[in-house]
């Protein structure tokens, strides 16, 4: 394994691993959810996790520079926020868990970004 593949390898796995966190937790928000509406979106984060696991875990996928650990963040992110907006805003019970969800992944997301970018600009100029 040389520099890049180093380099690529700990950005993936920050990415997959904050999705497969959060996911985590989604996951246990099914058993607290009284109508599959509002269990729907934390199911497809769990799957966007398993995407994100299983494309990490295949090949050498976790040494190349790729953007779906980015796109996976920010579609869980974004079906997050919709799900807070359109289906949980009149249960505050379902909305609380959800809120800290939403955080975590955002911020993942711009962390993950600047990490991406960063990590391009500095490993191209040999730094």
């Amino acid at each position: 394994m040389n520099v890049y593949d180093a380099v690529n390898r700990g950005v993936n796995f920050f990415g997959v691993t904050v999705l497969s966190i959060d996911a985590s937790l989604a996951l246990f928000e099914i058993f607290n959810e009284n109508e599959w509406i509002d269990r729907a979106d934390d199911l497809v984060v769990t799957a966007l996790s398993l995407i994100g696991i299983i494309w990490y875990l295949v090949g050498r996928n976790r040494y190349q520079r790729n953007l779906l650990p980015l796109i996976l963040l920010f579609l869980a992110w974004i079906l997050k926020l919709v799900a807070v907006f359109v289906t949980e805003h009149d249960d505050s019970n379902a909305v609380g868990p959800d809120i800290g969800l939403i955080v975590t992944l955002g911020l993942a997301t711009i962390v993950f970004t600047y990490q991406y970018f960063k990590s391009r600009r500095q490993l191209s100029q040999g730094n």
